[in-house]
């Protein structure tokens, strides 16, 4: 605990120096303490009457014994009184040291200037020019790029410092002054610590106590903090750089788990909007890390030319004002199993030169987009998008939902669809341009046009996943089939089983698998009833011998009908399943308002929030029977689940529903509040169902165009 006594507010303070020049201020307030200081805000008020202001540290170390008696002067106890005259005699070489650098011609600047050392109260005062009130530990920068732009002034400064043969070793948000101006400016305050490399090159001194050593919990390398002189060098301060951004982005100091070589940082926790950043700041903050706070002195950066040159590049992708494409947060299925050797197609395909278009077809269901998911999350792309069709292609490139560049804007290129669609292709085209970048268009059902060809005469590679069969010449198709590995099919089953299958079910399962053709939805959906006790595993064999179908034709099926039989057996076994698993009516509604949203879903509480009814239980029971999914805080069904649920009768209880949810986005339309939160499937089909002359959606209308 700090038991010194700070001057009171209103103290006034007689400051003479050696050659007996005095200046008269008052204490108008305590800023701050370190290890040898105390430091106040002073004012003198001039010949005009006017008022100045200046920073003045009071040489009072923490460690010493000392008192404070009813005039204000320090009284070191006996035992003390040599070391507090030589700390103090120290503060005096500080002094010189700290002016040398500051008329050194780099640092002018950069640094607070201290115009003098005085005596008064038995004890120095360091005196020095006002500049601000403001530190890193008291102001928050607005963004991550200006966290970035200011930690590099620090790390430029400590640079000249180091060019002068000095080592600052006190790097902390206390001792960073914020100028304001045309931009925020820094200036590094208190150089109490400051260490020559000489006198660590000096093999005698390095032996003797003349060193002496201070340094700021959690701001300090271990080589600093254990007083290793010897492993004391530029790397040390580099540290101090380092945790001083960590601080910054995360209000935290790094943790002893942070600086080991293989930290993985949780960027979610970060105390700023990255959403409009770069795709690649989160790996090159990660780099910086690693080799700014490494725990071994040789693992880190070795100068702070090597630090402004990776944070030169951060700030750049920190810089929301540079033109970008933002990559599509993708969520790795949670389960995948036996499609090794479609990667492997897929890797030969995108690497090849001669396309750029892939079609990857497979019926509805098989686990196209589960497999374009996980290849994702599992491959590097300079930019990755994964997107919806809607509609038409000028539809899908043209919704910012789908593909967002941080420079333009559909409403700034005017109520024309077409004209946004070719500026913002021409943007595509520019920042794709000698790139990796990859494409993935999901439920494709859409045709080789004019606007799918411009797409394609871009750097990105294309991904399509459809139902169709391809009708593009220079494309390649990748079909996705059953997959045929037993054991790859029993582990999805027994995954989303919650365990393993016993000897006696063996059978059925096998049942299973030849009556279903191993469809990937159709199992998951009858592992998922079967661990939620709503069938038995025989009852599921049965119901599929009932409903489904022995095998799929092994040659190559017309994706362009998908088979109507085929997709009438998959609809057939779900709604088996639906009428095994005895969906209450509040759940059915449920499905049937859900059925509504687009591909993209809705959030999780947004939904609740709409619809009463929408219990957390009922959404919870149906997402682990895998009628919903949930993907971080977004709701949404599959495209074949959907289609079942859409032969379902509009019966008047769904339809007040459907009411209900669709009068809430009426309404946050028209006041354009929540203009980017609601799926665009709904606002066409309000489109659609508002008349002009009435104030909500009418039911009939909806009955007529979502059946």
């Amino acid at each position: 605990m700090d038991h010194r006594i700070a001057l009171k507010k209103n103290t006034l303070l007689r400051l003479v120096n050696d050659k007996g020049e005095a200046i008269h201020c008052v204490i108008e307030k305590e800023i701050g303490r370190g290890g040898s200081c105390i430091v106040y805000e002073a004012s003198r008020e001039t010949e005009t009457k006017d008022k100045t202001f200046y920073r003045v540290k009071e040489f009072y170390p923490y460690k010493l014994s000392i008192s404070r008696d009813e005039n204000g002067k320090l009284v070191p106890a006996a035992k003390d009184a040599e070391e507090f005259i030589r700390q103090q005699q120290q503060l005096c070489l500080d002094f010189s040291r700290t002016n040398r650098l500051f008329y050194s011609g780099t640092n002018y600047a950069s640094m607070t200037n201290q115009l003098d050392v005085f005596e008064q109260n038995g004890t120095s005062y360091v005196l020095s020019a006002y500049s601000s009130q403001k530190t890193l530990a008291t102001y928050t920068p607005e963004s991550i790029k200006e966290c970035v732009s200011l930690v590099k002034q620090v790390a430029y400064v400590l640079g000249n410092i180091h060019e002068q043969g000095y080592l600052y070793l006190d790097t902390k948000p206390d001792n960073v002054l914020i100028v304001d101006g045309l931009q925020k400016q820094i200036q590094l305050f208190d150089f109490n610590s400051l260490l020559s490399m000489e006198d660590l090159r000096n093999p005698f001194k390095t032996r003797s106590q003349d060193i002496r050593l201070s340094y700021s919990k959690g701001f300090a390398a271990i080589e600093l903090q254990t007083s290793k002189i010897k492993r004391l060098g530029q790397h040390t301060d580099v540290y101090g750089v380092g945790a001083l951004l960590f601080f910054l982005l995360f209000g935290c100091i790094p943790s002893a788990p942070d600086c080991e070589d293989n930290a993985v940082y949780n960027f979610e926790q970060l105390k700023y909007d990255y959403n409009k950043c770069d795709d690649k700041l989160f790996g090159e903050l990660t780099e910086f890390f690693h080799n700014a706070l490494a725990v071994y002195y040789a693992d880190r950066y070795q100068s702070m030319e090597d630090v402004l040159e990776q944070l030169n590049i951060i700030e750049m992708y920190a810089d929301v004002t540079i033109p970008r494409i933002y990559s599509t947060r993708i969520s790795k299925p949670k389960y995948l199993f036996g499609r090794e050797h479609e990667f492997e197609q897929l890797d030969m395909l995108l690497a090849s030169k001669d396309n750029n278009c892939i079609f990857l077809t497979g019926m509805g269901g098989i686990g196209k987009s589960a497999f374009i998911r996980a290849y994702l999350t599992n491959r590097s792309f300079d930019t990755s998008l994964y997107i919806h069709y809607k509609d038409s292609v000028e539809a899908t490139i043209s919704d910012d939902d789908n593909i967002e560049i941080n420079t333009i804007r559909l409403d700034e290129a005017g109520k024309s669809s077409t004209r946004y669609f070719n500026r913002k292709l021409q943007k595509i085209r520019e920042l794709t341009r000698g790139t990796n970048s990859i494409l993935v268009i999901d439920n494709f059902t859409g045709k080789v046009d004019a606007d799918l060809r411009a797409i394609l005469a871009t750097d990105l590679k294309v991904v399509i996943l459809t139902r169709q069969s391809p009708s593009y010449q220079s494309s390649c198709e990748l079909n996705i089939s059953a997959i045929s590995d037993p054991v790859a099919l029993r582990m999805l089953f027994e995954a989303n089983l919650g365990r393993a299958i016993v000897e006696d079910e063996v059978s059925g399962f096998e049942e299973i698998l030849q009556r279903v053709d191993s469809h990937t939805l159709i199992l998951e959906l009858i592992a998922k009833q079967i661990s939620n006790s709503h069938i038995t595993l025989s009852n599921a064999a049965a119901l599929a011998a009932e409903h489904g179908f022995s095998s799929i034709a092994s040659e190559k099926v017309d994706y362009e009908r998908d088979n109507d039989s085929k997709r009438d057996t998959v609809g057939n076994i779900i709604d088996a399943l639906f009428e095994a698993s005895s969906l209450s009516d509040e759940k059915k509604t449920l499905m049937k308002v859900a059925s509504l949203l687009g591909d993209n879903g809705i959030n999780i509480n947004q939904l609740q929030q709409i619809l009463h009814l929408a219990s957390k239980d009922d959404l919870n029971e149906l997402i682990s029977d895998g009628w919903l999914m949930l993907s971080g805080d977004t709701i949404s069904m599959h495209r074949v689940i959907q289609e079942s649920v859409h032969r379902w009768d509009w019966l008047p209880v769904y339809l007040e529903a459907a009411e209900q949810f669709l009068c809430y986005f009426y309404v946050e339309l028209r006041l354009e509040s929540t203009k980017n939160n609601y799926p665009k499937k709904l606002k066409r089909l309000l489109t659609t169902c508002v008349c002009q002359s009435e104030s909500e959606p009418r039911a009939d209308l909806i009955l007529s165009h979502v059946r």
